[in-house]
């Protein structure tokens, strides 16, 4: 488990991106974040990317997360986490927190 020190981005005020049929999907960075964690706790992402919600929408904030997480792929649980730190001192940067929050 990644260190306590970091708030976790699922509790975070994140930025809403709209998405076609009303959706809204929450930043790149968010994704990023989530990817990190999910390799640290599962390894590498599944081979099949999602693709559609419970309600039959298009599952955007899935499909948008599992491209982030495959990008980790083959990397190490240390790797992950040094990736983490890099991407969350990313999102918080003066210059992307407007984007982001």
């Amino acid at each position: 488990r990644l260190s306590a020190s970091f708030d976790d981005p699922k509790t975070m005020k994140w930025k809403l991106v709209p998405k076609p049929g009303g959706q809204a999907i929450k930043t790149d960075d968010y994704y990023t974040l989530q990817a990190c964690i999910k390799q640290v706790e599962e390894g590498d992402a599944p081979k099949e990317q999602p693709m559609w919600t419970d309600t039959g929408a298009v599952d955007y904030s899935g499909r948008a997360l599992f491209q982030e997480w495959n990008k980790l792929k083959g990397k190490t649980k240390d790797q992950a986490k040094e990736a983490f730190v890099y991407a969350y001192g990313r999102a918080l940067s003066e210059q992307r927190h407007q984007l982001n929050f």
